[in-house]
């Protein structure tokens, strides 16, 4: 049986709005890390989570074998 917070879940994914989101992120081409492309990947996602409510968005920065992401 599927707990009762997993229905609601599910029932709150909007298919239109993960295809919205993807399309876009997918127009930045490809976006590896530390790339400019990957900075606006970032931003575009803290926008969203803004967008949606969220008061506090940070991005953190990263650093793996020498190449810096966020």
């Amino acid at each position: 049986m599927v707990p009762l917070a997993g229905l609601l879940l599910a029932a709150s994914i909007d298919g239109g709005a993960a295809l919205r989101h993807a399309s876009a992120l997918a127009a930045l081409g490809p976006h590896p890390w530390g790339s400019p492309r990957a900075q606006a990947a970032a931003a575009y996602v803290a926008a969203q989570m803004r967008e949606a409510g969220l008061d506090t968005v940070e991005l953190q920065a990263f650093d793996r074998h020498g190449v810096r992401g966020t």
